[in-house]
């Protein structure tokens, strides 16, 4: 509520002088609001579908919904700016800077969704949705784009963000993609942080081409192809969860003498094809990641790697190496099997089960006996050139420990990477007239599954009951307590295990 209140203040009343321009009653139409209206005014928009194109015209204005002041999420998807097919619906190509915000709209139709070339407004809270045929939700172009793109749901699109050419640094922050055909980013050329957002059911979840990004805390599932997709490019991945993606959890290819610096540290790599592909990469750095699971933990093909403070664990083949590669450096790692043959062994590998606190049901910390605890390295250099140097306040204990996660004095809700001892979510979501909620619970519980209302009135009790531990779902046909079917909009499904709040999720319902 607080946080609320403070949003207010800071478009309503920080600047007095500021004008708020009502859509439809001061003016018919957006693009009319903003023609007359001048820097720091704020263009609210009354819920309805607006069938035009919008252009901010270099103004520096807020363009948004009922939901900038009410937070109300209802309101996104029912304040619908659908653009002429031929046309951009939403275009920043006049300098804008961060204080020309677009925040709290569905955008549909139109050639592509958003354009922004050379300027770095605030994309945030909108609903991009059902941009095809090799169109994009949004395309940011020209040497000075530098937006942030916050808090916004791409959904069935055929690619989420393309980023191209771009020199200044683009922020991508807690955005969902699902659905996208293509991928839901493309960095090309450009630079990008690119931080705890939600990948599902994408072709790919991010692709970087010849780029210098920082991809942190994102969660990958259900990619047809690949999680992340790294093409010549200057990368640090890390603290990122990648499950289940069909072919790969990460792919690297064609490094070359001045991108070499890619970094693959602290991400959990689960339930893949192949955890880690490297292909034609020189040096590249795989650090305190957790590889289990998948069909092969890491295929290297005309590479240089260095597999350092690793756990790579239950998968059918933990190592896949040609030949005629490089052969890779593994040290400070704990594996299922001997090291293979076409390898050099660095010093301080195991062979041993790391003991998982509950690998059955996705919980991959380390159990007080674990081997793997203070078993890693703080530092380590080869033919002269320093791999790992990590300072004292990155670990724990007297040396850091092998995997994604350390183990002494870690508080799980800190965690950058934490995967929920109760894993919980629904497909599809979108979803039109049913979702399958699925869920997971490390023990037998008591469990109560209830879904709310924007209001946060109680809709529907889908489960309460006793479960036993492990894998259930349950369908949600859209329809209230009395069997009425809901309206259109956002919905929370919470579950509470033995009398307590484990998670809160969102899903949409649209008609």
């Amino acid at each position: 509520m607080k946080n609320m209140f403070l949003l207010l203040l800071i478009v309503f009343i920080s600047n007095l002088s500021a004008t708020i321009i009502n859509i439809p009653v001061d003016q018919a139409t957006i693009q009319e609001g903003i023609n007359v209206a001048v820097d720091g005014d704020t263009v609210l928009v009354q819920p309805n579908t607006y069938f035009e194109n919008i252009n901010y015209n270099g103004k520096n204005l807020i363009v948004g919904s009922l939901f900038i002041t009410t937070q109300d999420t209802a309101y996104i998807s029912q304040t619908i700016i659908y653009g002429n097919q031929d046309s951009i619906v939403v275009t920043f190509e006049s300098g804008e800077d961060s204080t020309a915000i677009l925040s709290g709209f569905t955008i549909e139709n139109g050639d592509d969704g958003i354009h922004c070339f050379n300027s770095s407004p605030i994309i945030k809270n909108c609903i991009i949705q059902n941009y095809y045929d090799y169109t994009d939700a949004i395309l940011i172009y020209g040497e000075y784009s530098s937006p942030i793109i916050k808090e916004n749901r791409f959904i069935n699109n055929y690619m989420g963000i393309r980023i191209s050419s771009s020199q200044d640094t683009t922020i991508i922050e807690k955005n969902f993609f699902i659905n996208n055909l293509n991928d839901g980013i493309c960095v090309m050329e450009s630079f990008a942080i690119i931080e705890n957002n939600e990948f599902h059911s994408n072709e790919i979840g991010v692709c970087i081409w010849v780029s210098n990004v920082l991809l942190r805390g994102n969660l990958f599932l259900n990619s047809t192809l690949t999680g992340v997709s790294c093409y010549t490019s200057s990368a640090i991945i890390e603290y990122n969860i990648l499950d289940n993606n069909s072919l790969n959890g990460i792919y690297c290819s064609s490094g070359n003498e001045y991108y070499h610096h890619t970094t693959i540290r602290n991400n959990l790599i689960t339930n893949n094809e192949r955890g880690i592909l490297c292909h034609s990469w020189d040096g590249i750095k795989i650090i305190n990641n957790s590889i289990i699971e998948n069909q092969y933990g890491i295929v290297e093909s005309s590479s240089e790697i260095f597999i350092i403070n690793n756990i790579i664990d239950g998968n059918i083949n933990d190592f896949d190496f040609y030949l005629y590669s490089p052969p890779p450096i593994i040290a400070y790692s704990c594996l299922s099997e001997s090291l293979p043959v076409h390898s050099i062994d660095g010093g301080g590998n195991i062979v041993s089960n790391p003991l998982f606190v509950d690998p059955e049901n996705g919980n991959f910390h380390l159990l007080e006996s674990s081997p793997c605890i203070d078993t890693g390295t703080a530092f380590f250099e080869w033919e002269g050139n320093i791999i790992v140097n990590l300072e004292e306040s990155e670990y724990f204990g007297v040396a850091p420990d092998m995997g994604c996660y350390e183990w002494q004095g870690v508080n799980v809700n800190e965690c950058e990477i934490e995967k929920s001892l109760v894993n919980i979510y629904n497909y599809p979501n979108p979803f039109n007239p049913t979702t399958t909620i699925n869920f997971s619970i490390p023990k037998e519980s008591a469990i109560d599954l209830i879904v709310y209302n924007i209001k946060g009135q109680k809709v529907k009790n889908l489960v309460k009951n006793n479960l036993e531990k492990g894998n259930h779902s349950v369908v949600w046909l859209g329809k209230d307590e009395a069997g009425k079917s809901v309206s259109s909009g956002i919905y929370f499904y919470k579950l509470n295990v033995n009398g307590k709040t484990e998670s809160i999720k969102k899903c949409l319902f649209l008609k």
